[in-house]
């Protein structure tokens, strides 16, 4: 199964990477994939957690400490917006440990400025968005988001103005939360509507007042436990947080 998810991204490039030295970290390869190894490896499960803004996005992940930097791959996509840490690490015998993890920005990433360092089993990576200015931002007018869940679209009347709020993830292995700083003039929770995708792999939070409109999707790797979902409004701050399902 792993020398068959590994064929499945042939195209991931290596990108011109820099990643900077903080405080004499010693600083993990970014290159791009080598062949798997004749042997089959054990796979172990990292810890992690994905924090995500507006303009950054940050991984932190506990490697296990047997693994050296040069054992660790920083892989990212051709469209800059998938990051795959990978690493593998031999021991002199035929056992060997490996780990995969994708992770998904939703966001084109500025890889001529990517950062990874890692030391004492920690590995952090971290990038900023590449922020495009779209023709509509450009023209200042609204348009019509397109629609996410099939069974609610979504239809924003004339002369309504689309706002884009500020919002940070923070993402683990067993929990996923949202925080979003809605825009002035929303003080009730009833201008807010919050969605679970059918496959409960992500939301979509949408809200309405007067003429302004907002439509945002946040999506996780795994489902999300829906029985177990809290919500916190106040003061035009809005708190969605609940476990994921591990099967």
């Amino acid at each position: 199964m792993l020398a068959l998810r590994g064929l499945l991204k042939p195209n991931i490039v290596n990108t011109v990477v820099r990643p900077m030295v903080i405080r004499g970290l010693t600083t993990p390869i970014i290159r791009a994939n080598v062949p798997s190894p004749p042997h089959i490896p054990v796979t172990t499960t990292p810890r992690y957690e994905v924090k995500e803004s507006q303009f950054k996005y940050e991984v932190d992940m506990d490697i296990p400490r047997e693994f050296e930097p040069e054992e660790v791959e920083v892989d990212i996509d051709p469209n800059t917006k998938r990051m795959y840490v990978t690493g593998m690490h031999k021991d002199g015998t035929n056992k060997a440990l490996h780990f995969e993890k994708e992770f998904d920005s939703g966001h084109s990433l500025d890889v001529d400025h990517l950062e990874a360092d890692l030391a004492d089993g920690h590995l952090h990576v971290r990038a900023n968005k590449a922020m495009t200015k779209t023709p509509q931002y450009m023209a200042r007018k609204a348009y019509v988001p397109p629609p996410i869940l099939a069974e609610t679209p979504v239809t924003v009347m004339p002369g309504y103005v689309t706002a884009a709020p500020g919002y940070s993830i923070q993402e683990g292995m067993f929990s996923f939360a949202v925080d979003v700083d809605l825009p002035p003039g929303f003080t009730s929770p009833e201008q807010i509507k919050i969605e679970v995708q059918p496959d409960a792999k992500g939301i979509r939070i949408t809200g309405a007042h007067d003429y302004i409109f907002f439509d945002k999707m946040f999506a996780c790797g795994k489902p999300l436990d829906v029985r177990n979902v809290k919500t916190t409004f106040d003061q035009g701050y809005l708190h969605f947080e609940a476990p994921k399902v591990h099967a």
